[in-house]
Order: C-alpha cells, then sequence, then structure tokens
C-alpha cells in the first residue's frame, strides 16, 4: 500500500515540474501558426452607409470564428475611410471600407471561407467584393526597441519564404522567436486596435526594392509579403506608429484588382482554436 502511494505521489510531482508541450491555444503555438500559414485571401469589402456595425458581426458570425476550418490560422481585419487622410473629417465616411486578410495552411480553406461568408454579407455591402487569393513570399519583423535613442533602423528579422521550396516553417520558427530584439507582435491574436496597412505592388516589382523600403520605417511592427496570380505584389504590414509617408494613401480598384495603399485601424484579431 505504502509503495503504491509512494508511486502515485511521484507520478504527481512529474506530471507537475516536468516541461510540457504547449496548449493548442497558447500564444506561442499561435503564432508559429500564423508564422507558417502560406496561403492567404486578401478581400476588400465596401460596406453600406449605416450597417458598419452590421457588417462586422456578420463578417464574424460567417467566417471561421465560429465554425471549425481545419486550414485555417488567423484573420485580421481593418477599418478604413473610403477616402484619404489628407481628405477633410466632414468629407469621410469612416468604417464603410474594410479589408480582411484571411491567412492558411492551403488554398481550399481560403476558397471555402470566401464561399461560406458570400450570402450572409451581401445583404450590407454597396457593391461586389474584391478577392485577391495570394501566397507568402516573405516575412519581416520589427525590432522591438525602436523607440528607443540609438536602435537601429535596419535592424529587423527578415525570413525569406520561396513558396516553391520545402522550408518546415514551423521548424524555422523555433530560431527566430529565440532571437533577441524581433518584434512578435505582428504574429499575436486577441488585441485589436493597432495601425494596419495593406499595399499593392504591379508584377514586375523588385521584391528587394520593396524589403528596402519596409525597413526603411523605423516604427514597423512587421509585414507579409504575398503574391498574387499574377505575379503582382501585396503587402500586409502593422505599426507601432504610422509612417508619415504612408497616411495620405488610399485604396482604389480598377478592373477588379486593388491598387495603391491605404492605412487602417485593426477591429478583429482572430486565430484558429
Amino acid at each position: 500500500m505504502i509503495e503504491s502511494r509512494a508511486k502515485i505521489l511521484f507520478a504527481i510531482v512529474l506530471a507537475l515540474f516536468l516541461p510540457r508541450s504547449a496548449s493548442a491555444d497558447h500564444p506561442l503555438q499561435i503564432m508559429r501558426g500564423t508564422y507558417a500559414a502560406r496561403f492567404a485571401l486578401i478581400s476588400l469589402f465596401e460596406v453600406q452607409p449605416g450597417h458598419e456595425t452590421d457588417f462586422q458581426t456578420i463578417l464574424a458570425q460567417s467566417g471561421p470564428f465560429n465554425h471549425v476550418v481545419p486550414g485555417f490560422a488567423n484573420e485580421r481585419v481593418l477599418e478604413m475611410s473610403t477616402t484619404a487622410n489628407t481628405e477633410p473629417a466632414a468629407a469621410k465616411t469612416i468604417g464603410q471600407r474594410v479589408v480582411s486578410v484571411i491567412r492558411c495552411f492551403d488554398a481550399e480553406s481560403c476558397q471555402y471561407i470566401m464561399q461560406e461568408r458570400a450570402p450572409a454579407i451581401r445583404s450590407v455591402l454597396r457593391n461586389d467584393p474584391v478577392y485577391t487569393p495570394v501566397k507568402l513570399v516573405a516575412h519581416l519583423f520589427g525590432n522591438w526597441s525602436w523607440e528607443k535613442q540609438g536602435a537601429a533602423a535596419s535592424a529587423f528579422a527578415v525570413t525569406m519564404t520561396a513558396v516553391s521550396q520545402s522550408q518546415n516553417l514551423l521548424a524555422q520558427s523555433v530560431s527566430l522567436f529565440a532571437q533577441p530584439n524581433v518584434s512578435l507582435s505582428f504574429l499575436k491574436d486577441g488585441y485589436v486596435g493597432q495601425l494596419g496597412m495593406l499595399e499593392t505592388a504591379p508584377a514586375n516589382s523588385d521584391l528587394q526594392s520593396i524589403r528596402g523600403q519596409l525597413q526603411q520605417r523605423t516604427a514597423l511592427m512587421g509585414a507579409s509579403i504575398y503574391q498574387a496570380d499574377d505575379n503582382s505584389y501585396l503587402v500586409y504590414s502593422e505599426y507601432f506608429q504610422a509612417p508619415s509617408a504612408t497616411r495620405s494613401a488610399a485604396l482604389s480598384v480598377e478592373a477588379n484588382k486593388l491598387q495603391g495603399g491605404q492605412l487602417g485601424s485593426v477591429v478583429q484579431n482572430y486565430a484558429a482554436r
């Protein structure tokens, strides 16, 4: 009897003090999933005036927030003005333009989420959404100490992710997350209110030039560079402080394609659970 009790006590001590794998909803596991998601669906919605709140509710209820989609990793939703930030306040209609960035582990999951949502959101939209399926090209992570005097503006951890290669991004994330001064805020889910931006570049753009421009933004939290089927680039980024050169930019739509770039506020940010 004493021996049995000793074995039970020993087992309890092991369970309490030995290191264990992180649970499914552990922040680090969620960040690794967002980092490793190679596919994304970038959507632009024009919402009917007066239905901004309704739209956000429907968007959440009809998407992966309440439904099991095995390939889903994260969604960020930006709310923007329909006009550039240089326009007078009286000329703006805040919240009519919404951008969604859905990150997935496969293209089929992105397509499934889009199709499931379409009927639910149709009634509160001014026109048809603009959908752009894309593939991950690279992540850039800012220096968390950017605000400290003397911090190097170019101190970025840059991770290239060629879709044609077979890198194990989940394994790669272990060494990335251990690096000092790398801001991982860009990958965290749950919190909202941060500044986000979506911008585009044509198919003949130089990738190194895109990276270089992003690296000059000293208050950059992080950025993901994606490539569309026509080889044009779309960049989603977030900031500790908005870079002045981007504050007057505005998105436009030409031939059902996104053009330009625009800042917005993150109003939804959630991961798979």
